[in-house]
């Protein structure tokens, strides 16, 4: 299944950039706007995924380990709530 949702990835304290985000099997695909994949995220291959929900009820984080491996800012909690949603079903 492949749907795509769109965020904002912070990638330092001053940097930040829009990109599509979607599932493909096991797999979290970070796109760039134009569509090419940026990376990918293979759970599969995953020990533990923990995902943190900010209290600003826009950003959403995936950890592999301890390590931040994705910090993803929705345009609203709706949205971010919705791509949760779809992450838990894979």
């Amino acid at each position: 299944m492949l749907i795509l949702n769109l965020a904002r990835e912070w990638l330092s304290w001053k940097e930040t950039r829009n990109i599509g985000i979607s599932m493909n099997s096991s797999k979290l695909e970070v796109r760039s706007t134009s569509g090419d994949i940026i990376r990918y995220i293979d759970f599969s291959t995953m020990e533990q995924v923990s995902i943190i929900e900010v209290d600003d009820f826009k950003h959403l984080i995936i950890l592999n380990k301890s390590e931040y491996d994705l910090v993803l800012e929705f345009e609203s909690r709706f949205f971010r709530d919705s791509f949760r949603t779809l992450l838990e079903e894979q």
